[in-house]
């Protein structure tokens, strides 16, 4: 049985050639320029730079062999790396060592072998550079000369070789804290753009009911005003406060997910079913405006968000049922096609409202230009739904638009991704699909 054991220095041998990445690398020009050079220089049929791991010699270049690795055992470049300078061997015959080399007796019938050791800046042999022939002979001093320059510039490749795959290494280091520190500073806009939102709602959309609240306090106190006048006040901060929690509830919604940056959970989703929901829902606040809701929904499922997209119905249906009064809000949605070929859904949800003109079509996804008119019953909004709806909506990799005219109603459409058995199966959470409950 052989003994695998190794020295410390042996040990640390290989480690430093395995520093260099080399072994079992592609051909590479710079070192099969090398060998050639050699053989021509040393006027030898073989040549080889050699490199020693911890039981082969591997050839990172040659000529004259094909073999590309060799046991370690029968190698002469074994002996010649625990030398310091070149190691000649001018008739193998006559060595008493390697006389009965299977590389002597047999293929390829070595008869000269002289190799110089690839000796690193820190002092570690790799392997050697080394010329071969099959008749006993010697070298020229001058041979001898270039085989030494030869080795040290194997050396120096090697270097040059682990020096560009360190920098190389560098610049891809370089590139990822980049990348990290861009993300980072997306995040930091994107919190400033949050705050900056936020502080905007507060300071506006929340303090003007608290302002007008305040307002109107004092006329329920009086005594001089009639009942029937304090009745139409107290309708008015019903109306406000209603108003006033329906902003609050989005924006809690919306700043709960973009501060927590909760991920998107998409589950399939009977679209009729949910819409059915929602309608239910505002049930009670349509029939007291007069308004008619229909859920022409088919049996379509949808690849989403529940929590988001039950946000977007809400918002939608509840904008509609704001600026209709005696009239119909419905619910649509088919099948498309994208110009990549690409099915998904289309939802709409019409009225037969107020309508909008384009400049108040041009204003509605923009932060700053956020307003909202009063509804049919003097229903306040802040204009933020439907900016929450058009982000959203882009989490779901869907678009929104509308279409809209001055007294004849409003159609707003968004896109979902349609939901495909086979294509969403393995990404469908563990968790059981929630209940779309009335």
């Amino acid at each position: 049985m052989k003994d695998s054991s190794i020295s410390l220095e042996e040990a640390k041998r290989l480690q430093a050639l395995f520093s260099y990445h080399i072994l079992d690398t592609p051909a590479e020009k710079d070192f099969d320029d090398i060998v050639c050079l050699a053989s021509q220089i040393c006027q030898t049929p073989i040549s080889l730079i050699s490199l020693l791991d911890h039981e082969r010699l591997w050839a990172k270049a040659k000529i004259g062999v094909e073999a590309s690795e060799i046991p370690r055992e029968i190698t002469f470049c074994t002996s010649a790396i625990t030398q310091n300078n070149l190691f000649i061997i001018g008739n193998t015959l006559e060595d008493n060592q390697y006389c009965e080399n299977p590389l002597v007796v047999g293929d390829p019938h070595i008869r000269f072998y002289a190799g110089m050791p690839l000796i690193t800046p820190t002092g570690y042999k790799l392997g050697t550079l080394c010329v071969m022939d099959q008749v006993p002979r010697q070298l020229t001093s001058e041979q001898k000369f270039a085989l030494e320059l030869l080795s040290r510039q194997v050396v120096q490749q090697l270097e040059l070789r682990q020096k560009n795959r360190q920098l190389a290494n560098d610049a891809e280091m370089l590139q990822l804290q980049n990348q990290q520190l861009n993300e980072m500073h997306q995040r930091s806009e994107e919190t400033n753009q949050l705050m900056s939102r936020f502080l905007s709602i507060i300071s506006h959309d929340v303090r003007t009911p608290v302002n007008l609240l305040r307002g109107f306090l004092p006329l329920l106190t009086n005594d001089d005003i009639p009942a029937q006048e304090q009745k139409k006040v107290i309708d008015k901060i019903s109306l406000m406060l209603v108003s006033t929690d329906e902003l609050l509830s989005n924006l809690v919604h919306w700043t709960s997910r973009q501060i927590k940056g909760m991920s998107i959970h998409n589950q399939p989703i009977n679209l009729e079913k949910l819409v059915e929901s929602e309608l239910f829902k505002l049930a009670i606040s349509a029939s007291q405006k007069h308004n008619l809701l229909i859920n022409a929904m088919p049996s379509l499922t949808a690849w989403a968000d529940y929590d988001i997209l039950r946000f977007i119905l809400r918002n939608l249906l509840g904008n509609a049922n704001k600026y209709t009064v005696s009239g119909t809000i419905e619910v649509r949605g088919w099948e498309e096609y994208d110009l990549e070929g690409k099915e998904h859904l289309v939802i709409s949800i019409k009225d037969s409202g107020r309508g909008m003109s384009k400049e108040q079509q041009n204003k509605l996804f923009n932060w700053q230009d956020k307003n909202s008119q009063p509804g049919t019953n003097g229903e306040r909004g802040s204009g933020v739904g439907l900016l929450l709806c058009r982000d959203f909506i882009s989490d779901l990799q869907g678009r929104i638009w509308l279409e809209s005219k001055p007294d004849q109603g409003t159609t707003f459409f968004f896109t979902l991704v349609k939901y495909n058995q086979d294509l969403h199966r393995k990404q469908q959470p563990d968790y059981a699909l929630k209940a779309l409950t009335l």
